[in-house]
């Protein structure tokens, strides 16, 4: 049995005449180049009910790995109030005291005077630290002290007086003022 003549051919195939997009996904041509694009348009605007959370998913893009990716709201939800929502508590026993960035509420057990250095609101982005005494040694205070060239509610610090008081302060940085509120 003989092969077949090795036949080559070049054919100029266009893309197909009849084209279109569907859902976010658009299709143009322009001076003989087609492009094929994604279009936010096209996504209607509703308020999934609660029952879908676990079925409707967000489309993100993953900005370190360069791809996308979907996660359902249930997800999305967990993953929020469990840094945001539920408040993160974590026991004091000693001074000076130190905030790390995932505190909430720092309950103080601490038998001597106490000192804190705030850090700086604008590196909080929003989040709340409560510091509660937890009525160790009435005769000592809790000092905390703001730092750079942020205040608290004007002051440079911030007197607990213990006897099981406690205060929360809100960090406020809007580009132009920043620094903590007592609440």
């Amino acid at each position: 049995m003989t092969l077949p003549a090795n036949i080559r051919v070049n054919a100029q195939l266009p893309f197909p005449s009849l084209v279109y997009g569907s859902g976010p996904i658009t299709i143009a041509k322009q001076n003989g180049i087609w492009t094929v694009g994604f279009s936010i348009a096209a996504f209607g605007s509703v308020v999934p009910a609660v029952p879908s959370y676990p079925t409707d998913y967000l489309m993100g893009w993953d900005d370190v790995n360069k791809t996308f990716f979907k996660v359902s709201i249930t997800n999305l939800i967990t993953s929020i109030t469990s840094t945001q929502g539920a408040r993160n508590q974590r026991s004091v026993v000693a001074t000076p005291i130190t905030v790390n960035p995932t505190d909430q509420i720092l309950n103080c057990k601490i038998t001597t005077a106490a000192t804190c250095t705030l850090p700086l609101a604008s590196s909080r982005i929003g989040q709340a630290v409560t510091f509660k005494d937890m009525g160790q040694a009435l005769a000592n205070n809790i000092v905390i002290t703001a730092s750079g060239g942020d205040t608290i509610d004007g002051l440079a610090t911030y007197t607990i007086n213990r006897n099981y008081q406690g205060v929360t302060l809100v960090p406020f940085n809007d580009g132009v003022n920043t620094g903590w509120s007592v609440q």
